[in-house]
């Protein structure tokens, strides 16, 4: 679920309508079939590069709210800081529970 505050599109307006098809992970894939070996690889290299563009774009996101708000930010930016978290204990498997508003 995206941030309400991450823009939707590039800043020139420009958007990407790709498709690729789904292909099975690459630890699932017979070593010995060349092709489904790579684009398994490919499908997880271009995951990879989502997710990492997203995190880019919610440090970004928690970067300017720690500028703007400087003094306050521990109150100002928790929930975008919550956020970025939550985006990182999905992908990274780590735990951020403590973390929840009491």
């Amino acid at each position: 679920m995206p941030s309400q505050r991450l823009p939707l599109e590039l800043e020139n307006g420009r958007t990407v309508d790709r498709q690729f098809e789904d292909v099975p992970p690459f630890h699932e894939v017979d070593p010995r079939d060349v092709l489904a070996r790579g684009k398994a690889i490919w499908q997880s290299a271009r995951e990879e590069a989502v997710y990492l563009e997203h995190m880019h774009a919610y440090h970004d996101m928690l970067r300017r709210c720690y500028r703007i708000n400087q003094v306050n930010h521990h109150k100002e930016c928790r929930d975008d800081a919550i956020q970025y978290l939550r985006y990182l204990e999905r992908y990274n498997q780590m735990d951020f529970s403590y973390l929840q508003k009491e």
